[in-house]
C-alpha cells in the first residue's frame, strides 16, 4: 500500500533507480519496468541526480544485497537530506539503508555472507519476480 502510494503521488515525478554490480541488473530491469508503464523512470549512476532541484520531489529506488554498499549509501544520505522518498530492495534486514528508507523490501537472500557473489544466490532473480509482483499488484489495484 506505502508503495503504491509513492507511486501514485506523483505519475510525472522522476524516478531515480540505482544499483552497483550485480545490483546494476536488478535497477536497469526495474527501471525498465517502470517506463513502459507509464513513469518517468531513468537508471542513475550520478549522485548529483538527488542534489538537483526539480518542478517534483522525485523518488529513489535502490537495489542492495548487503544494504550497505558504500556508494549507495552515500546516495541515500544525500537523497534523505534533500527529503527524497527512498526505497530500498535488500537481501539483509535491519541495513544502513532500511534505517533511510522510506519503505524497504527485503527479498529472499539465500547466500548473506558471499558478498562478491561466488555462490549460487537467488537474491537477484528474486528481486526481479518481488518488483514484477508488486507492479502487478498495484496496476490492478491489488
Amino acid at each position: 500500500m506505502k508503495f503504491r502510494n509513492l507511486l501514485k503521488q506523483k505519475k510525472f515525478r522522476p524516478i531515480f533507480v540505482h544499483g552497483v554490480g550485480f545490483s546494476n541488473y536488478v535497477a536497469r530491469y526495474i527501471s525498465d519496468k517502470l517506463m513502459i508503464s507509464g513513469y518517468f523512470s531513468m537508471l542513475s549512476e550520478y549522485m548529483e541526480s538527488v542534489e538537483r532541484n526539480y518542478e517534483e520531489k522525485p523518488l529513489l529506488i535502490v537495489i542492495s544485497k548487503s544494504g550497505e554498499t558504500a556508494a549507495i549509501l552515500n546516495l541515500c544520505n544525500k537523497a534523505k537530506a534533500k527529503d527524497v522518498p527512498i526505497v530500498v530492495i535488500t537481501g539483509t534486514k535491519n541495513s544502513s539503508m532500511e534505517k533511510l528508507a522510506e519503505l524497504t523490501f527485503v527479498v529472499k537472500n539465500s547466500n548473506l555472507l558471499d558478498d562478491r557473489n561466488l555462490e549460487k544466490n537467488d537474491f537477484f532473480g528474486n528481486s526481479i519476480l518481488f518488483f514484477e509482483e508488486l507492479v502487478d499488484g498495484y496496476l490492478k489495484g491489488n
